[in-house]
């Protein structure tokens, strides 16, 4: 079960797969199109808003520290979640706080 403001953190916590299947779920639900936006997430982790980002349609840049397994899992995790129809429309790159985000 999930619960949220408990576990010390505050926030939302999900403890098992099937409340985690129905959070995404949830976020997968929207049916707004971003067709023609530009997205940068800066600090994706595992990049879930940018994978949503692109299934409604957005060009998406996920970008995280410059640590290779960062970077891996962020990779990975766009891989298995990018749309099959547009596998270019999220890229992953290696980004750190305050350098110029316009080469991205």
């Amino acid at each position: 079960s999930h619960g949220c403001g408990h576990g010390g953190g505050g926030g939302c916590e999900v403890d098992d797969r099937q409340d985690r299947r129905a959070v995404l779920q949830r976020l997968l639900q929207g049916r707004q199109s971003l067709k023609d936006l530009k997205v940068l997430e800066l600090g994706a982790g595992l990049g879930i808003p940018s994978w949503v980002a692109a299934k409604r349609g957005a060009q998406v840049v996920a970008t995280d520290l410059k640590d290779p397994d960062r970077i891996t899992s962020l990779a990975t995790a766009a891989a298995l979640n990018c749309p099959p129809e547009s596998p270019t429309s999220l890229q992953v790159r290696a980004h750190s706080w305050g350098e110029n985000c316009d080469i991205l």
